[in-house]
């Protein structure tokens, strides 16, 4: 009987280590596999970080765009009054001509 009962110690021994082995090893693959992902949502934040200085760069362009836009469109504003402008004067004084040569007739 106590052979039996050593035996089946050792046996039971021999199956706790097998066991203690296996999570061990699990334990393990588990870590990897964190490690893994951890490793892969750093490069995905690091991806969106990227595309998201990109996308702010486009942005900034077409804001840098539109207000020289808005500036170039401001400016020939300004030069159309002034050619308006210069064409009423020019108007006025070929008609303030027509009249004093009207009159001097």
């Amino acid at each position: 009987a106590e052979e039996h009962s050593a035996t089946k110690a050792a046996a039971l021994a021999a199956a706790a280590e097998a066991a203690a082995t296996q999570l061990a090893s699990s334990q393990a693959e588990v870590q990897k596999l964190k490690e893994e992902r951890a490793a892969q949502a750093e490069a995905l934040k690091a991806a969106a970080a990227q595309e998201l200085a990109a996308a702010k760069a486009v942005i900034n362009s077409l804001m840098a765009e539109a207000a020289l836009s808005s500036q170039a469109l401001a400016a020939l504003e300004a030069a159309t009054a002034r050619l308006k402008q210069e064409r009423d004067d020019v108007l006025k004084h070929a008609q303030k001509r027509f009249e004093e040569q009207a009159s001097a007739v």
